[in-house]
């Protein structure tokens, strides 16, 4: 976990106990969106727009400022942990900072014109500070970043290379993999190792729904370190079913969820996971609920975007795509 930590700010405060901390999320997570179409259109006002809770995940808001409010959020929850919570947590902290240092190299691509999205990115990350001037530095060069992706997913398992090369599709999916890989070593509290296992089925099991659709039987780099097996994953490819992925999952999906499965793979797996979370929030030490609001955080984001830029499909399509 020190490996995690090294990538994170290092707040002056001290925190808060955990139970303070959890009642205080308790509240805040009351005042979530439950029900997206119960709400204004468009309730931002210049006095709502900053705040944390039910005004912010509104119909009327863009993606951009719907995950720019959960970085606030997460922001808040960090700053409030103590010091021995802010340690157990931070690999999920870093995990969820994962999408944040790829979005900051995708726009990197975009030259002079994106210095200013990506300041704006940063900003609100709980990045470490050297790691922020670097992703912003318009200056900094390819063995610089190739070697920060290197030191937060793995050395020396090619990830440089890829960078390097400007491999953009390829990195990121292998950065994401080894980070999940190199993680699943560490000595985890039991409530974040089971998520991470989650999480990479998760992302096992859509590559496999993604290789089945596109008919692709090579032998895969599967993330190691879930429940299924690697050997396992790949007698599934080779047979080229979706009956043989569907069978893979526990509960098995009847047929509309096998339907929702084969058209929609990603929303399937991520409400699965959705579902694992909500379980993992029950920890009475506190863990479990501290992820579960976060998860929470990023589903609204997530959910917020779906809104604003499929309005257009009606609500019976969009309650298909939202998770919930």
């Amino acid at each position: 976990m020190r490996e995690s930590a090294a990538f994170l700010i290092e707040p002056i405060q001290v925190g808060h106990p955990t139970d303070y901390l959890l009642a205080r999320i308790a509240s805040r997570r009351r005042e979530l969106v439950t029900d997206w179409f119960a709400i204004p259109e468009s309730p931002l006002t210049p006095e709502t727009k900053d705040s944390a809770h039910s005004q912010v995940w509104a119909r009327g808001m863009s993606a951009a400022l719907a995950r720019a409010k959960m970085r606030q959020e997460f922001r808040w929850v960090y700053l409030q942990l103590d010091q021995g919570m802010r340690s157990t947590l931070a690999p999920l902290f870093l995990w969820f900072e994962l999408r944040t240092i790829l979005v900051s190299l995708r726009l990197r691509r975009g030259g002079e014109r994106e210095v200013e999205s990506i300041a704006d990115l940063l900003s609100g990350s709980l990045l470490a500070k050297r790691v922020r001037q670097l992703l912003g530095d318009p200056a900094a060069g390819a063995d610089d970043l190739a070697d920060l992706l290197e030191a937060v997913a793995e050395p020396g398992r090619g990830l440089g290379a890829l960078y390097r090369g400007q491999k953009g599709r390829e990195y990121e999916e292998l950065f994401l993999s080894l980070y999940l890989e190199r993680t699943l070593r560490q000595s985890l509290h039991p409530v974040l190792r089971e998520f991470f296992v989650a999480a990479a089925d998760q992302m096992n099991l859509l590559t496999m729904a993604k290789l089945l659709r596109w008919q692709v039987e090579e032998p895969q780099p599967f993330i190691r370190g879930g429940t299924l097996a690697t050997r396992q994953l790949e007698k599934v490819l080779k047979g080229g079913s979706l009956a043989g992925l569907a069978a893979l999952l526990r509960p098995q999906p009847g047929p509309e969820g096998l339907a929702v499965l084969r058209d929609n793979p990603e929303h399937f797996l991520l409400s699965r996971l959705t579902r694992k979370v909500a379980k993992l929030g029950r920890d009475p030490l506190g863990v479990g609920r501290i992820l579960a609001y976060l998860w929470d955080c990023t589903i609204k984001a997530r959910n917020a975007g779906v809104v604003h830029h499929a309005a257009f499909l009606g609500e019976e399509t969009l309650h298909a795509e939202l998770i919930g």
